[in-house]
């Protein structure tokens, strides 16, 4: 008997445990910027709490070179005997160096139930800081950007495109102001998220623009495949583009502009061959050795690889050409020879 009410004052624990449970949930943070400085944000949970974390608090987001962003997080509500809570979220400080790119660090929120002090719950909330490509936000409004990819010379097309690309754009720049502004920089690049580093990082020479005025740069960048990771995801990237006036100073007057529309395609079976080359220039009669590159830029392996050489004209009646496996982003030289009629 004493047995059966042992496991009844058990199996009773257990059920007061768990209809005592205590979960938090937290809404979404939206990412800050010197521009967009402060946010909130709500934590809920399944029944009335206590929120046992000291507010206000002082979260500190350092980049990877340890500089920081500090923030303040203050409550908005009241803190004891409630199912929701609200806290603001304000920007006090950057480092004049911090790095450009998208920064976290997790506020840890502890609370404990209302009705049984045993029972406690915490939730780690992601804060994200994301510098802007202008080092000190939009500032000054006299400079404007543009930007409109003109051309695009390989395999894709408009902002979808594939290594070995060669992609055209124009960089329209006006002065909207009342005053010339001198000493005008434009930088732009392609910029990989995952990484938190820039595939292409150019810098046009600085111009002058009178009140009013306009200047369209041309660019041109060719999508090298050394350059990207071999894991890289097809929407990893942004293109970036700022102006600003190196005479007046980058934290007066400055302008930036993002292309998140931008894709690097990568199909899951794609093998090339580049830089083919003639060993001497075809004469009847004489061999002739050739020379390429076969690059995988597609997303999967490639075991048995080769390529197929035919020239009805020539007499050469598929010639299968053996180049072996290729893992994804990996090249192989080639070479062959064959004889002119």
């Amino acid at each position: 008997m004493k047995a059966k009410l042992f496991a009844l004052s058990i199996f009773a624990l257990f059920l007061l445990s768990v209809a005592s449970a205590l979960t938090l949930t937290p809404s979404s943070v939206d990412t800050l910027t010197r521009s967009d400085n402060s946010t909130s944000f709500t934590v809920s949970s399944d029944s009335l709490m206590n929120i046992a974390t000291v507010f206000p608090y002082t979260l500190i987001i350092k980049d990877s070179n340890n500089r920081p962003v500090t923030l303040t997080i203050t409550s908005a509500s009241g803190l004891s005997g409630v199912s929701t809570a609200t806290f603001n979220v304000i920007l006090n400080s950057v480092d004049s160096d911090f790095d450009f790119g998208k920064y976290s660090s997790n506020l840890k929120i502890d609370a404990v139930s209302s009705t049984n002090s045993l029972v406690t719950a915490s939730a780690n909330i992601p804060i994200y800081f994301e510098q802007d490509f202008c080092r000190y936000g939009n500032v000054g409004g006299d400079l404007r950007l543009s930007i409109d990819f003109t051309d695009v010379k390989g395999y894709g097309s408009d902002t979808d495109w594939y290594l070995f690309d060669e992609v055209s754009g124009d960089i329209e720049v006006k002065n909207r102001g009342d005053d010339n502004i001198d000493n005008i920089i434009v930088r732009w690049g392609l910029y990989d998220k995952d990484t938190g580093e820039f595939i292409i990082d150019e810098e046009e020479n600085d111009f002058d623009l009178d009140n009013g005025d306009s200047e369209t740069i041309n660019i041109k960048f060719t999508l090298d495949p050394e350059d990207f990771p071999a894991d890289f995801n097809e929407k990893d990237f942004e293109f970036f583009v700022k102006v600003y006036s190196d005479d007046l100073g980058e934290n007066v007057q400055c302008n930036s502009l993002k292309e998140t529309g931008v894709k690097i395609v990568r199909d899951s079976d794609f093998v090339i061959l580049k830089d083919i080359k003639l060993s001497t220039a075809p004469q009847c009669g004489e061999s002739i050795t050739v020379r390429a590159t076969a690059w995988n830029i597609g997303e999967n392996s490639e075991d048995d690889v080769y390529a197929i050489i035919s020239s009805p004209k020539l007499g050469i009646n598929s010639q299968e050409i053996k180049i072996g496996d290729l893992d994804s982003l990996e090249d192989k030289k080639i070479s062959f020879s064959f004889d002119i009629p």
